[in-house]
């Protein structure tokens, strides 16, 4: 079929990965994965790739094979608290750079590309209220900084290709890293266990499910209107990891015991940061469905059923 896309997404064996390529299914659509590990890509995918974006010929190669016609970049070291601080700016900066510009020599008729960054590069809000794109930028940590440095990297192609910057806030769902808190909480009240060390319990952030996620991802890549603009994806309201706690308590049942340990505290912590989600409203009309309620009672379910 002439007309069918061709969506390259990357990071495919990631968290993200799998929930964006269901969103993006559908006929006449061929979904593309690339991770650095072509066995750890699921089913959903129709070809699978297996690059290291921070190999330029390689990724020369993969753009030249997969010939996108659209590209959704999630790939990316995404955990603040990674030990290698290179790895950082090689995969998110040095990566996104050779995907861009193999996508620029590519003989394929690129339609569309999103990136993904983050809402970290805001760093510490200036005032109170949901942070909209019009606040400065001061990324506070490495990982903040590389995703900063990758947005900077896209605008250097925006004269050749029809790029869009998202600024997810924190998401969350089933399948999520236990390095990152929100399924670090939801597996201990799944596991019965008794006692759970955290960090500070005082933070308060910006939650959204993660299959809401992908749909602004998807309304993002659809929309010729966006192109060029970077556009926060969040609730729009803050929750604090005590009401999450409470809130499990109350799904499971069980009355753990969450302490903390200052080995777990950040230096520089932002306390509380949600975003507001006004300007990919009124250009796509997305908005959340999903309560954090539900949200955290479909992990525990799922967390249950596979212990």
């Amino acid at each position: 079929m002439a007309d069918a896309k061709r969506i390259l997404i990357t990071g495919a064996s990631g968290f993200t990965g799998p929930y964006m390529a269901r969103v993006l299914k559908q006929p006449g659509v061929k979904i593309i994965g690339v991770s650095n590990n072509k066995s750890s890509i699921d089913d959903t995918f129709d070809e699978a790739y297996a690059t290291d974006l921070t190999n330029k010929a390689a990724v020369e190669d993969l753009v030249a094979g997969a010939a996108p016609t659209h590209v959704v970049h999630l790939a990316g070291i995404s955990f603040v608290g990674h030990e290698d601080l290179n790895q950082f700016y090689s995969v998110n900066v040095v990566g996104t750079e050779n995907l861009l510009m193999a996508l620029c020599e590519s003989k394929s008729e690129i339609a569309n590309v999103l990136i993904s960054s983050s809402a970290n590069v805001y760093g510490v809000p200036s005032q109170e209220g949901g942070i909209t794109e019009a606040e400065e930028l001061r990324p506070i940590n490495h990982y903040a900084i590389s995703k900063l440095a990758s947005e900077f990297v896209a605008r250097k192609f925006m004269d050749k290709l029809h790029i869009t910057i998202a600024r997810p806030f924190n998401y969350i769902g089933y399948g999520q890293n236990q390095s990152f808190v929100i399924p670090k909480i939801v597996q201990a009240f799944a596991s019965g266990e008794s006692t759970l060390e955290l960090g500070s319990l005082d933070v308060s952030r910006d939650f959204t499910y993660v299959g809401d996620t992908v749909r602004a991802y998807s309304s993002l890549l659809y929309s010729d209107d966006c192109i060029g603009g970077a556009f926060n994806v969040c609730s729009g309201f803050a929750v604090s990891l005590l009401e999450v706690i409470d809130i499990m308590r109350q799904i499971s049942g069980e009355t753990l015991e969450v302490v903390t340990n200052p080995l777990f505290v950040r230096k520089h912590e932002i306390k509380s940061l949600h975003g507001a989600n006004d300007k990919i409203r009124s250009y796509t009309g997305w908005e959340p469905k999903t309560t954090i309620e539900a949200t955290l009672r479909e992990m525990y379910k799922c967390y249950v059923l596979n212990l």
